[in-house]
């Protein structure tokens, strides 16, 4: 039962929902132009921008 309990809540706080609250918690904010690296090359895939607080997809809250 333990396990199955702890398998669970894993998979409840790994939801993307679960994880956007806990990261907005810490004050971080979704970027809306991303990047990305590859790792075969090291290769930065994008243009790096900083997230700006306030423009992001939760409407602004912090």
């Amino acid at each position: 039962m333990r396990q199955s309990q702890l398998q669970y809540e894993e998979d409840r706080m790994a939801e993307p929902s679960s994880l956007a609250e806990a990261a907005a918690a810490l004050g971080m904010v979704p970027n809306a132009s991303p990047v990305f690296l590859r790792p075969s090359t090291g290769e930065v895939v994008g243009v790096p921008t900083p997230a700006e607080p306030n423009s992001n997809v939760l409407g602004g809250r912090p």
